[in-house]
Order: structure tokens, then C-alpha cells, then sequence
């Protein structure tokens, strides 16, 4: 879970206390961060591509049959 340090809802606190949630419920990939900039395109262009391999990871789990 990322999000820019200049957003303000939901605040950092808000994501951080989300995180621990899901991490109580037994989720054990979260993690969170923070980049310099608001919620635009400015701030999310140069990170696409790793958006990008993280989703491309979901398609192999799918094409092995993976199931939550």
C-alpha cells in the first residue's frame, strides 16, 4: 500500500492502522510506503512500471491455479 506523504484522506495514520488490520486477519503481503507528491499522475507515472510486474504477478498465480 503506497501512497503520496502529501494526501491527506485517508491520512498516513489511517493507511499505517489499515496495514496492521490486515496483517492481523492473517494477510502476510502488506506493505506500505510513502513518496514524495499528492494523489496525480505526476507522482504515479514513474512508478507504472512496477505496477505493472506486480500486477503481471497476479496473472501467473492465476495460470497455476492459484486460488485465495
Amino acid at each position: 500500500m503506497y501512497m503520496g506523504n502529501r494526501e491527506n484522506v485517508p491520512d498516513h495514520a489511517d493507511m499505517v492502522a489499515f496495514a496492521q488490520e490486515l496483517k492481523g486477519a492473517g494477510a502476510t503481503l502488506v506493505d506500505t510506503g510513502f513518496y514524495p507528491g499528492g494523489h496525480n499522475w505526476r507522482l504515479w507515472r514513474p512508478h507504472i512500471p512496477h505496477m505493472l510486474v506486480w500486477a503481471g504477478e497476479g496473472f501467473r498465480w492465476a495460470e497455476n491455479g492459484y486460488r485465495a
